[in-house]
């Protein structure tokens, strides 16, 4: 059959192998551009709400420093540890654990103390486990942990537990360290930190409650003689 003059069918053209091969190489170029974007979005977004929770750890330390005479909560207390002492302050609770009384010197009224088993049944949606960029294969370790090389000045105070200071007796609290993105619940030395949990740093709460992200040469001397530190 003959076509009438002046029309035409279209044949559509598939790519060829070459034309895919060159889009899909343009596809892998984008992506490669976009992924540190995304990447660095992604850090940013831990960072700020690694920092939130440690501002609400702050406000829990707030609370209970005012109702102790302005005692820090103890790093360690016979089976306990410090998030034991918050966890009342922080909205915490038990779990199926049964609440228990902390041992305590006369005269030192201590905040709630929480059953040892409640670190295994603790719902982890909470602050001491903020940190979205913790992957402790513990997960008894929530990923903060507490500066245990706080001088304890002689306050001549008698009911004052051992080694537990107060927290307005603690000199330079603008640059002394008191919890920190770490892969201990006890901080005693650099080896607790966790420094580069958030890429190039990682935060910290200081005594004076103020939240802060530092490089690793920069978090070192703030746990013991912040004295010097820039």
């Amino acid at each position: 059959m003959r076509m009438p003059r002046g029309k035409y069918i279209r044949i559509g053209r598939g790519f060829t192998l070459v034309e895919l091969l060159i889009v899909i190489a343009l596809i892998g170029i984008l992506v490669a551009m976009l992924f540190p974007a995304v990447q660095s979005a992604m850090n940013r977004a831990n960072i700020s709400q690694c920092q939130g929770s440690l501002r609400a750890i702050g406000q829990g330390i707030e609370l209970y420093v005012g109702d102790n005479r302005n005692y820090l909560p103890p790093t360690e207390a016979g089976s306990h540890s410090w998030p034991h002492f918050l966890a009342e302050y922080l909205g915490l609770e038990p779990m199926g654990g049964t609440a228990e009384p902390s041992p305590a010197p006369t005269r030192w009224k201590p905040g709630k103390a929480i059953a040892s088993g409640w670190w295994g049944i603790a719902p982890k949606n909470n602050v001491i486990w903020g940190c979205p960029a913790w992957y402790g294969a513990d997960e008894a370790i929530p990923g903060y942990g507490m500066n245990a090389r706080l001088e304890a000045p002689d306050n001549k105070d008698t009911g004052a537990p051992a080694n537990v200071p107060q927290i307005d007796y603690l000199t330079y609290p603008n640059k002394r360290i008191l919890i920190a993105d770490a892969k201990d619940l006890i901080i005693t030395g650099d080896g607790n930190l966790d420094p580069l949990r958030h890429g190039e740093g990682a935060n910290y709460l200081f005594v004076d409650l103020h939240v802060e992200g530092l490089w690793p040469t920069n978090a070192t001397r703030r746990l013991s003689n912040p004295k010097d530190a820039p």
